[in-house]
């Protein structure tokens, strides 16, 4: 058994059955989207091709969901996109490119530390 000192197990499994089939602050389009892709992940579904194959573990699948969840709310503030899926590429760029740049700032005022690990 692994030891899990930071419980991200019980982390990822109390949000999992908090959230009762829908991400609370998503369109109801952007959430079905995210939880397929996280779930997908749990469980070592349509990883990438030149990833490992398998099951992702809780720190990752914590990582994810919350990454995933505040990249979408900020489309969605932003763009006002209801379907994640529908964002253009050049939308895509240009958000990234302000996070690098600094003129999309975190919540305080200051830059992003490493808006990398974002793109």
């Amino acid at each position: 058994m692994k030891i899990d000192p930071y419980n991200h197990k019980k982390k990822y499994l109390s949000w999992k059955n908090s959230i009762k089939g829908r991400i609370p602050n998503l369109s109801e389009k952007n959430s079905r989207i995210v939880l397929d892709y996280i779930f997908d992940m749990e469980h070592g579904i349509n990883v990438a091709s030149g990833s490992r194959k398998g099951a992702r573990g809780f720190p990752r699948l914590n990582n994810l969901r919350q990454r995933a969840i505040f990249l979408i709310n900020q489309f969605e503030k932003r763009y006002g996109l209801i379907d994640v899926t529908k964002i253009s590429e050049r939308t895509l760029h240009e958000y990234f490119t302000g996070v690098r740049n600094g003129v999309i700032t975190r919540l305080d005022g200051k830059p992003y530390k490493s808006p990398a690990d974002y793109v």
